[in-house]
């Protein structure tokens, strides 16, 4: 972070949700005109349901050999997230500073070890709504890059320092399931994660001595899911989604107020590959590792105006990308 005169520019935080009806509707949509079928033919309710039951993948058969149990299962690993952010002029310029348009102003690099977990299950093969829920986090060192100006706005150059972060990511999605046999699925499905980003930003003037950055980068998500059980021992996972912020928001500890940032679109694609190493009483376990790559923006904040007279401050339009090396255990139902 770096000071203008007049100007003064920092980060955001806030939000709330909305989505899963849609998947209510489509599961009535699948399932109710086989059952009207089955009714007009004379054939009830029970019987329709049984049947449903026997045409579908038979979950609990044999773990190691059916789809479910890579499915229905809680995870758990260890995560390191290579992230890298940055913040760029946007193409309005800044007045009475010499900062061309799209110049990065700073940027945050480094490597975040952390841990995460998550449970999904299709509770009901007759009926194959599917749900996830998770958590993760991670924190660490990076290096903070930011550019200097001097007191005739002039810029001078880059001045690097360590700075430390934290982020911590929590969501759930909801789906629908279609498994067209024992050792496939792939289920289109929609979510909302919550996401929190700290930045313990070196301040850029000596007053300052805990400058603290708050973000809410919180998204919905839509896309796909896919497992595969390519064999009664190797199983795959893959996921390709598309993101959008939602009120994403950024608070500092060392000026008044909230920034509310501009929402843009993103992406989020992933794979696990995991071995069955125990089968046995209706559980699996497997040891997998997988990768995840995303990437998100923000446009620029609105203005707000500083603690010190004269001087205001925002958030600059900026974009951040991060890969995860995941290592972990899965536990099959």
């Amino acid at each position: 972070m770096f000071k203008l005169n007049l100007l003064r520019f920092k980060g955001g935080y806030n939000m709330k949700i909305k989505i899963f009806a849609f998947f209510i509707a489509v599961s009535c949509f699948i399932f109710l005109p086989g059952y009207k079928s089955a009714y007009a033919a004379g054939q009830g309710y029970r019987s329709f349901l049984q049947n449903k039951l026997s045409s579908a993948a038979t979950k609990g058969a044999d773990p190691a050999l059916n789809i479910y149990s890579v499915i229905d299962s809680f995870n758990a690993f260890y995560s390191y997230d290579s992230m890298h952010y940055a913040e760029y002029n946007g193409s309005g310029g800044y007045s009475g500073a010499n900062v061309p348009s799209g110049t990065v102003m700073d940027t945050e690099a480094g490597g975040l070890p952390g841990f995460g977990i998550s449970y999904g299950s299709v509770p009901l093969p007759a009926f194959p709504l599917w749900y996830q829920a998770n958590y993760s986090m991670n924190s660490g060192d990076s290096t903070y890059t930011s550019l200097l100006v001097n007191s005739s706005n002039q810029v001078t150059g880059y001045l690097s320092t360590t700075d430390h972060l934290q982020y911590i990511n929590y969501g759930i999605r909801l789906g629908y399931a279609l498994i067209p046999s024992d050792n496939f699925a792939i289920i289109p499905n929609a979510g909302y994660e919550w996401v929190f980003w700290n930045r313990n930003v070196t301040p850029d003037d000596p007053a300052f001595t805990n400058n603290v950055e708050h973000y809410r980068l919180d998204y919905w998500m839509a896309g796909l899911k896919s497992y595969y059980l390519m064999n009664s021992s190797l199983w795959i996972e893959g996921e390709a989604y598309y993101t959008h912020g939602i009120n994403n928001e950024m608070a500092p500890s060392d000026e008044p107020g909230t920034a509310s940032l501009g929402n843009k679109a993103g992406y989020l694609v992933g794979a696990k590959i995991g071995y069955i190493l125990y089968s046995g009483n209706g559980l699996t376990v497997s040891p997998f590792i997988g990768i995840k790559y995303a990437q998100n923006q923000e446009n620029a904040s609105n203005r707000l105006p500083a603690y010190e007279s004269g001087y205001i401050w925002w958030e600059p339009a900026d974009q951040y990308n991060q890969l995860w090396i995941n290592a972990g255990i899965k536990v099959g139902f």
